[in-house]
């Protein structure tokens, strides 16, 4: 299953370290933008994924952080690829599947950009397996750059 994230375009251009956002749109519209500067998604991204984001919103709790998994439909995509986003401050995201109250404190975003619908479900699921050992996901954060994310990341998922 962690293969399929293999198929993830990843490069340290997809990777923002240290975000200022004061909300979880404004952390989703940051790394929208560093996509579509990159070419990978379409300028219809943004807006795409802050309105699927407030239905069907992304947060996890993992053992000690949280993270979101923000993505949209596979139309606003160019290429199938995987920006990185950590925050500098931690921002509320609505749980996954909880109700309107549920709230988690997100210090890292995963934005998938999937071209493959019937592959959506596959790529969130590997994400969350890989998220069971949150010792990984720190690992993430201790990352001084984004070149060091990328390498370890790419170490994590193989």
């Amino acid at each position: 299953m962690a293969d399929s994230l293999m198929d993830m375009f990843i490069s340290s251009n997809l990777v923002r370290i240290n975000i200022e956002a004061k909300s979880d749109l404004e952390a989703l519209q940051q790394l929208a933008d560093m996509m579509i500067e990159e070419k990978v998604v379409k300028d219809s991204f943004k807006e795409a994924v802050q309105t699927r984001e407030k239905e069907f919103p992304t947060g996890l709790l993992l053992e000690r952080l949280g993270v979101a998994i923000p993505h949209t439909d596979a139309i606003h995509v160019e290429k199938q690829s995987l920006a990185i986003g950590i925050l500098k401050n931690p921002v509320k995201f609505h749980v996954m599947g909880g109700d309107e109250n549920d709230y988690v404190d997100v210090k890292i975003l995963f934005m998938l950009a999937i071209k493959n619908p019937h592959k959506q479900l596959e790529f969130l699921q590997a994400l969350i397996n890989l998220m069971q050992d949150d010792q990984q996901i720190l690992q993430l954060l201790d990352s001084t750059s984004e070149t060091e994310v990328v390498e370890t990341f790419k170490k994590i998922i193989q």
